[in-house]
């Protein structure tokens, strides 16, 4: 939970004994940091780039994470950026355009210094999901083709509506 105002719903209890009323901290529930991966392949359309870009600013608004960093990747990563709820609306810039590999991404959540919550995976999910290893991050596969991966929750995206 994060201070985000005040609230008269709870007054400041220390003042109360004296007969003072003043309005008390008021709290949101936030998550933890977040990383979002975006495959970038040469297989995905612009359309599903799109659909991605909708659902992200979906996560940040609903999930209010301290900090959310998307990184882009192909065969390799392309690049990453960071955001908090406060950037609304996003609008990501895929940077990439070839083959698919997963394993990059993974990597560098292996070396990365941060407290990553979880990791949500915007994919087609073509790629060499069969050559990943289980990982440490929580991780959800938001898939709009190939639905089949060795750990995680999946969650199938149709975009064809």
């Amino acid at each position: 939970k994060v201070r985000d105002g005040y609230t008269w719903t709870r007054p400041n209890r220390r003042f109360v004994g004296a007969g003072v009323y003043l309005p008390g901290v008021d709290y949101t529930p936030r998550m933890g940091e977040l990383v979002i991966a975006v495959d970038t392949s040469g297989s995905l359309t612009q359309r599903e780039i799109e659909y991605f870009n909708a659902h992200i600013n979906r996560i940040l608004h609903t999930c209010l994470p301290e900090k959310l960093t998307v990184v882009y990747c192909d065969r390799e990563i392309a690049g990453t950026a960071e955001y908090t709820p406060d950037d609304l609306p996003l609008v990501i810039k895929p940077l990439g355009g070839g083959g698919t590999s997963f394993r990059p991404v993974f990597e560098w959540l292996d070396s990365y210094d941060g407290e990553v919550e979880c990791l949500v995976y915007f994919t087609d999910g073509y790629g060499d999901q069969d050559t990943l290893d289980d990982s440490s991050v929580p991780t959800v596969w938001l898939s709009t083709g190939h639905t089949e991966f060795p750990f995680g929750d999946v969650i199938e995206f149709d975009v064809s509506v």
